[in-house]
């Protein structure tokens, strides 16, 4: 019987490790679709591998009834070199005190680094390094001393190993709770360098095991060594804090004044008929209204492209995508075109970008002229490229991309900033967030939603109850998603030291999303946004504040403007407002003359995205064929070049949802909107894009995103 409870405990040993392993692959690498043992495992669920892992492993202490003797063996190996050091790991008690203050020391330096804005100064950084490790040390040194009692309670009935492992058993559980619960808040594990922090975390809690809990009255020279390297750490810790401070003072007072903070907030997928300040009906946005109550809101602004990459590259350059050559995913910017990061940087300004989305850094898209960047990371091996290749994991959440941008703009306060914030929520999947979601859903336990693109001949479309239930979970998606947007709204507010401009927003979104508005119309479309220019899909919010209090703004507050306007506008109006010049290189125009009661003649034109295709793609010609889209003076024209494709025309005064296609009945106004679209493609430069292979993770991407099915 004991030699079977020994396999036993053996197998179920190993396999708790098997699972421990996996769930920290997930934290450590963001590869959040794994299969162990059968069960799928992804970002928001790697809870479970972990607590299978600690199952079997309070199932092998309660099999075997003895605690680990491979802790037993390390720890006596440990003995010579911890005598050295003045520590007694004889005693059990400093043992266990020991491992809380290294444990306590760990959470305390990863919470400083990953929250640097919550714990500014060197100074607080180590005091609560130190105020964690004492606490964790003396609860962990209490819940020694409670097993020690309940074992001389009980020692006559229960064999001492059998408690031993017993107490080992319920830490593992208490420790497993207070991991798992905590973490499931952040996910900064798939944004910040965890190895090296927690690496630095451990020395800090090794560093303070010996200075606490090493003896004090050593004899000899080992004792001297103690003695007088505390007071060495303590002076230095002193110096440091000292230092620390004036570095952080200096920081919140520099010599040279702050003039400006320009805070560009890209929001991904968000249609701007679902913004409450865009007249919705539902309570969306709260935040993004009182931004547009302090500023001006742009009714009319169209995105260049209706996918990710290219139409952000726009946003960032000032040029539509036929000329900076991003003209689909995962491509780079060919054209010789520069980004307000590299012309702010030019004339003094700190860049910064912090991202939610696979492979959207500005490195990703060859967009230069950003100083730092922060986003998901993870490594992969590709066997096409045949060497070690960055990639981005998966999309964080608005809760993480507030916590980074927060972050920079404490880090930069004492400098003239540019920083985009890119946050990805409303993309599919619509997934729930408690305490948002249900404002929007009366079902108790919402589970996160997709939906297909292209629907097939035959396929049947979405019912009512299903478009309701993806369109609540968006909502609640945006709602999430602004909650955090006014989060950081509210901290760039009260930074100090204050700029002497108020700080700029500007807030756009990439492109919108169909929810299911063309299921039924013939190009059979349901949920996405890649392949079409409708405007569920290029109709996005812009909203532009320059000092969210009213009366020492710089733009009038409240004001809506009706004129067509562009995301190549975005950068043109930044310079104007920022730089005071109006002639910097761009394709589009600077706002400021229309937001000042000017006049202008108001256009956007749009580009459809052709999409990679795939072998298991359902064939799309169309698809691989370049469309464009014009919008002037109250008309829409789209038109698809090569193949037998009609050419669509919609009147948007008095037909905004596209429902009424005017070609046919008006040919003289189609013919007059071909020449003026066909006058701008010639007039507008076109860039060559890179050649693309999609490798196999990249089709995984791509598939993800719902960019293929």
């Amino acid at each position: 019987m004991n030699k079977t409870r020994k396999v036993a405990g053996i197998i179920l040993r190993l396999l708790g490790l098997f699972f421990f392993f996996s769930a920290m692959a997930v934290w450590f690498t963001g590869d959040h679709k794994w299969v162990v043992a059968g069960i799928k495992i992804s970002l928001s669920e790697w809870i479970k591998p972990w607590w299978i892992g600690t199952g079997l492993w309070v199932a092998r202490d309660a099999v075997r009834r003895e605690p680990s003797t491979f802790l037993a063996f390390i720890i006596g190996k440990a003995r010579g070199l911890a005598a050295l050091a003045c520590l007694d790991l004889d005693d059990p008690g400093r043992r266990w005190a020991g491992l809380g203050v290294a444990a306590g020391a760990t959470a305390g330096v990863i919470f400083s680094i990953h929250y640097y804005y919550l714990v500014p100064g060197l100074g607080t950084r180590l005091a609560l390094t130190i105020l964690c490790s004492v606490i964790s040390g003396g609860l962990h040194y209490g819940f020694w001393m409670a097993f020690d009692l309940l074992s001389g309670r009980v020692g006559s009935i229960i064999d001492e190993k059998a408690i031993a492992a017993a107490r080992q058993s319920a830490y593992l559980l208490i420790a497993s709770a207070l991991v798992t619960f905590p973490l499931r808040q952040v996910d900064s594990f798939i944004t910040e360098p965890m190895f090296r922090h927690v690496g630095i975390g451990l020395v800090a809690g090794a560093a303070l095991w010996w200075l606490i809990l090493a003896k004090w009255n050593a004899p000899g020279g080992a004792g001297k060594f103690r003695r007088y390297s505390t007071y060495a750490s303590i002076l230095i810790a002193l110096a440091a804090s000292v230092l620390g401070y004036y570095s952080d003072y200096s920081a919140s007072n520099p010599k040279a004044p702050v003039r400006n903070r320009v805070i560009l907030i890209t929001l991904d997928t968000v249609r701007a008929d679902h913004l409450s300040c865009y007249g919705y009906e539902r309570k969306t946005s709260p935040n993004l209204d009182a931004l547009a109550a302090s500023g001006v809101l742009f009714k009319k602004s169209f995105c260049p492209m209706g996918v990710t990459d290219p139409s952000h590259a726009s946003i960032l350059t000032g040029y539509y995508p036929r000329t900076h050559g991003l003209a689909r995913l995962f491509q780079k910017v060919t054209g010789n075109v520069k980004s307000m990061a590299e012309i702010l940087g030019e004339r003094g300004f700190t860049t910064s970008a912090v991202t939610s989305r696979p492979r959207l850094m500005p490195f990703d898209m060859g967009i230069e002229g950003f100083d730092e960047s922060s986003g998901a990371m993870t490594w992969f091996r590709d066997p096409e490229a045949g060497a070690r290749t960055a990639f981005r994991a998966d999309q964080t959440s608005a809760r993480d991309a507030f916590r980074r941008a927060a972050n920079q703009l404490r880090k930069y306060r004492d400098r003239d900033l540019f920083i985009w914030v890119h946050f990805f929520d409303p993309h599919m999947p619509y997934m729930p967030h408690k305490g948002f979601t249900e404002k929007f859903t009366s079902k108790k336990f919402p589970r996160a939603l997709g939906g297909n693109g292209f629907l097939e001949p035959g396929q049947k479309g979405y019912s009512p109850e299903e478009i309701q239930d993806r369109i609540d979970l968006y909502d609640g998606e945006i709602f999430y998603t602004d909650y955090y947007v006014g989060k950081l709204l509210e901290y760039a507010e009260a930074l100090e030291p204050r700029p002497q401009s108020p700080n700029l927003y500007v807030v756009i979104a990439d492109h919108g999303e169909s929810l299911a508005d063309y299921q039924d119309r013939p190009v059979r479309y349901a949920y996405g946004h890649g392949g079409l220019l409708y405007n569920a899909i290029v109709h996005v919010p812009l909203i532009v504040s320059y000092g969210r209090d009213t009366k020492s703004g710089q733009l009038p507050g409240g004001l809506e403007v009706d004129d067509v306007v562009s995301a190549v506008d975005v950068a043109p109006t930044v310079y104007d407002y920022v730089l005071g010049v109006k002639d910097l290189p761009s394709q589009g125009s600077s706002l400021r003359a229309l937001i000042e009661g000017g006049q202008r003649k108001g256009r956007a034109v749009m580009d459809r995205c052709m999409l990679p295709t795939h072998r298991e793609d359902p064939p799309r010609p169309y698809l691989s064929l370049p469309q464009y889209a014009l919008v002037e003076d109250g008309k829409k024209f789209m038109q698809t070049f090569g193949g037998d494709y009609p050419s669509e025309l919609y009147d948007l005064e008095a037909d905004w949802n596209e429902e009424d296609d005017l070609i046919s009945k008006d040919p003289g106004l189609a013919m007059e909107m071909e020449a003026k679209l066909k006058a701008w493609m010639d007039e507008t430069p076109y860039t060559v894009p890179e050649e693309q292979n999609l490798s196999p993770q990249m089709v995984k991407q791509l598939k993800a995103l719902g960019y293929i099915q």
